[in-house]
């Protein structure tokens, strides 16, 4: 990530630096300027990565590998075709290039040799190189996956034809092919075609990592208003062709087609490809599959949708003047200002205004600005103390599941402390931590005392196991069945030092007593064996034995360190039962509220190193007090949950559960405002996994139920289910009239 992992310098920084500290070698990359709408030149750091593999109608050909051909997006399709024909050892003119989209493969004409690599390919998911041989029945073809534009790739799964890898055929198809036989969806070829389904419940096929895309639009689709206005083509007269902001209105046709097709109330799911496209175009950074974030992509469309139908053609300049000391006054005169440049239906719905002060810490300095906002980003509370859900495993063999508050900074020692807390009768010195592998029947390893429990992550299966007090050997041991099978529940066990191999045999019997059924059992259906912990070879060294029996006699042995005990049984046991702490039924008492979150964002607040403002009187940056006041509020309340947070070197997800209303009453919030304040939930984005990857969906509500949209797939929920989901990212609140 740039400023964290790298900085950007030019080269007579890094020969001035490279003179004084010296370092190398120099990793060098270009500008380049990218022919799209709004002509942006940016750093290629991650040049484009092409793979190939060779097929042909027959199956593939047992070629030799190729190494990944680097190129840069600015580069040209001609360029490309020779960089290929010198690889392929094939004259140019004897080559010929295909697209393959939606609607099927579409040869690349001269006429767009001089196009750049990076507009093709956001056109396309594959480029196909034809090369013609003598041999006509077996005629090769070269196909060319995008494998990364930035490092990244995220392969999809093709419907394969008879002939050919990844569905091509031997001749291009037209858009006028079998249906059947075309492994994409294109534009008009739909899931479930001709079946009636309920308008405004058709899914969005994924086109690969669109996941995000896909939740942002099936909320923005349920804007009841925004939707209306679109269907009945009001659009049409507002288009503004000639704003340098816009798209020259291709955005909005694109969009309202898509519109149009989500609310046809005949197909179970449509391809958004058309959408996409002119998204690529117009926002570079969306190109390409990989995951993005589905705030960003709302904001961007919905500032591209303002400025294609903004009524204004021509913005008047206005100059700034100084805020009058009546903040009514100040912000309706803000507000007048604002509609003399901007007015569209994205101001109509969406658009309200923040008041923003501004103090100085060395002179008071006030300054008060009035700012309109399409959406709220709304800060989570920090959490500063975390729940860690345990199980206990006592001596007797009782288990009990419990939920342990601990600090942000506790160590495990903490979180044994507050565990005895709970459990009047357990010692501290008797609790063993440990990392459990539940589904392998297995303790993995004990965690040390000063282990962070920041470490320890949600998805960990936590163990406190009590031992007997003063116990000085201690060692893994599990349960297995006669059949080879591990099952149930791990354990320790303890004993004292010089112990006989009898006395260990009563201790262990005396710690499994609750998994004997006296009606079956029989001293000699159950056997102890000691192995290694590292796979199942024998603590005697003999690779063909796989675990000693230990003897029933007097004698003292020694055991290595990494010696497990193995319980195998040839009779059937008593079911382990694991009950469940109060403690385990309180999640919504830790929950945050929404309110929690807007009282954060109200807070007044100190700006950061990184974020000082210039203060006119001091003649200096200043890291100023800011506070923000809500002034004006939209008909459409788009709350956006901050749960990503970036530092200087670290980057998190916050999976606190925000609890939101289904009807918001914003009064408490907002300054000036006592009419008509509350707002009821229509829509949610929301997002599952971590940073590193995830998948979001989206909860839309329709003729007053709710469903679930998961790419293509829509099913009805119970609205319980919606309301303060955990998942929750993106809020969407229409204005009760």
């Amino acid at each position: 990530m740039e400023n964290e992992n790298y900085e950007l310098i030019s080269e007579l920084a890094w020969k001035a630096l490279v003179k004084w500290y010296g370092g190398g070698p120099p990793i060098t990359r270009k500008v380049i300027r990218l022919n799209t709408i709004k002509k942006t030149s940016e750093v290629e750091v991650y040049p484009m990565e092409i793979a190939w593999l060779t097929t042909s109608r027959f199956g593939p050909y047992d070629s030799p590998s190729r190494d990944p051909l680097h190129v840069s997006k600015a580069l040209s399709v001609a360029h490309l075709r020779t960089q290929i024909a010198q690889i392929m050892n094939t004259p140019p003119h004897s080559m010929k290039l295909w697209m393959e989209t939606p609607d099927g493969l579409k040869e690349i004409v001269k006429e767009n040799f001089k196009d750049q690599i990076f507009n093709v390919l956001a056109c396309c998911k594959r480029l196909i190189v034809d090369i013609s041989t003598n041999d006509r029945l077996k005629p090769h073809l070269s196909q060319m996956e995008i494998t990364s534009m930035c490092g990244l790739h995220s392969k999809r799964k093709e419907t394969a034809s008879p002939s050919f890898i990844g569905g091509i055929s031997s001749k291009p198809k037209t858009s006028n092919d079998d249906a059947s036989e075309n492994p994409y969806h294109t534009r008009s070829s739909l899931k479930n075609p001709g079946r009636i389904v309920i308008a405004g419940t058709t899914g969005l096929e994924n086109l690969g990592n669109t996941c995000f895309m896909n939740s942002a639009l099936q909320c923005l689709a349920h804007t009841t208003a925004l939707t209306q206005y679109f269907l009945e083509d009001h659009f049409l007269s507002e288009i503004n062709e000639k704003n340098p902001l816009g798209t020259q209105g291709k955005m909005a046709r694109s969009y309202a087609d898509l519109i149009k097709n989500l609310w046809s109330g005949t197909v179970g799911s449509v391809s958004p490809y058309d959408f996409k496209h002119v998204l690529s175009l117009f926002a570079p950074q969306f190109s390409g599959y990989r995951q993005h974030d589905s705030h960003e992509l709302l904001a961007f469309l919905l500032d591209g949708l303002h400025e294609d139908m903004n009524r204004i053609t021509n913005k008047p300049y206005i100059e700034t003047q100084p805020c009058n000391p009546d903040d009514k006054i100040a912000s309706e005169e803000s507000w007048k200002n604002h509609l003399k440049r901007n007015q569209s239906i994205i101001v109509d719905l969406f658009q309200g205004q923040l008041k923003s002060t501004l103090v100085c810490p060395e002179c008071t300095n006030i300054s008060i600005t009035f700012d309109p906002f399409m959406y709220l980003s709304l800060p989570l509370p920090i959490v500063k103390d975390r729940f860690v859900p345990i199980t206990l495993v006592r001596n007797n063999g009782n288990c009990f599941k419990l939920r342990v508050r601990v600090g942000e900074r506790a160590q495990v020692l903490q979180l044994k402390e507050g565990l005895v807390s709970m459990v009047p009768d357990l010692q501290l010195e008797n609790v063993i931590m440990a990392d459990v592998s539940v589904a392998q029947h297995k303790i993995d390893s004990k965690l040390p005392d000063d282990y962070l429990v920041s470490k320890i992550r949600f998805s960990d299966d936590t163990f406190a196991y009590e031992v007997e007090k003063n116990s000085e050997c201690v060692f893994k041991c599990l349960h297995k069945r006669k059949s080879g099978i591990d099952f149930g529940i791990p354990f320790f066990l303890c004993f004292p030092k010089n112990s006989t191999n009898n006395q260990i045999h009563e201790i262990l019997f005396r710690r499994i007593s609750h998994l004997i059924d006296p009606d079956t059992f029989q001293i000699e259906s159950v056997s102890v064996k000691m192995s290694t912990e590292m796979g199942n070879s024998c603590v005697c060294g003999n690779f063909k034995c796989h675990g000693c029996v230990l003897p029933r006699n007097d004698d003292v042995q020694e055991f290595k360190a990494n010696t497990k005990f193995v319980i195998v049984w040839e009779v059937p046991t008593k079911e382990e039962q694991v009950v469940t702490h109060p403690s385990c039924l309180s999640e919504k008492n830790i929950a945050l509220t929404l309110d929690n979150c807007f009282q954060v964002f109200l807070e007044q607040e100190r700006l950061g190193p990184q974020d000082t403002w210039y203060c006119p009187k001091c003649k200096t940056f200043q890291q100023a007090m800011k506070k923000f006041d809500i002034f004006r509020i939209p008909e459409v309340l788009v709350v956006h949950l901050k749960r990503f947070q970036y530092g200087k070197h670290t980057r998190d997800k916050l999976d606190v559960r925000v609890n939101f209303p289904s009807v918001l009453d914003v009064a408490p919030f907002v300054d000036g405002i006592t009419e008509r304040t509350q707002y009821k939930l229509f829509g949610t984005s929301n997002h599952f996994g971590g940073l590193g990857g995830g998948h979001y969906t989206a909860y839309a509500q329709t003729n007053e139920r709710w469903y679930s949209f998961n790419d293509s797939e829509v099913r009805t929920v119970d609205p319980n289910s919606v309301i303060g989901a955990k998942e929750a990212y993106l809020l969407f609140y229409q204005r009760i009239a």
